[in-house]
C-alpha cells in the first residue's frame, strides 16, 4: 500500500523536526522545505497528497505559495492545511481562497496536526478523485 505523501512547510525548524519524525513513525512519507520558493518547486517534482504550510515564511508566505500552486495543472487542487500563528489569519485562510482545506494554530500539539492530515487526507481523496473525473 502506498504511505501518503506530505510536504511540511514550517519556519520554526525545532516544531517541524519533531512533528516530522512522529508523522513518519506514523507511516507517513515526509518531505519538508524551509521557504515558499523551495515548497512550489517540491511540490511539483514530488507530487504530495497533502501540503502542510506555514503562512509566515521568510519569502513567500503561506498565501502567496498556495496561489502559485491552485495556477499550476500539476498541483492544482492540492489540498493545503496553513499553519498560523495569530488569530486573524485564522479567517484570512479561508477569506483569500488559498486553497486551504484546514487551518492549525501554532503552537499544536502533535495530536492535533496528525488528526487534522487524517481528516484532510480524507477529504483530499475525494476532492483529487473529482478533479481527476472533471478534468477527462
Amino acid at each position: 500500500m502506498r504511505r501518503t505523501k506530505i510536504l511540511m512547510v514550517d519556519s520554526e525548524e525545532n516544531r517541524s523536526k519533531a512533528a516530522l519524525k512522529q508523522l513518519r513513525l506514523d507511516g507517513y512519507q515526509v518531505i519538508t522545505a524551509a521557504n515558499g520558493i523551495v515548497a512550489v518547486k517540491l511540490a511539483v517534482s514530488e507530487s504530495p497528497d497533502l501540503l502542510v504550510l506555514d503562512i509566515n515564511l521568510p519569502d513567500l508566505d503561506g498565501f502567496e505559495v498556495a496561489r502559485r500552486l491552485n495556477l499550476i495543472e500539476e498541483t492544482l487542487g492540492l489540498p493545503v492545511i496553513l499553519l498560523t500563528t495569530k488569530n486573524g489569519d485564522k479567517a484570512r485562510v479561508f477569506d483569500n481562497h488559498a486553497g486551504a482545506i484546514n487551518y492549525l494554530a501554532k503552537p499544536y500539539q502533535y495530536s492535533e496536526l496528525l488528526s487534522t492530515v487524517i481528516k484532510s487526507t480524507k477529504i483530499s481523496g475525494i476532492t483529487r478523485s473529482s478533479l481527476a473525473y472533471l478534468s477527462r
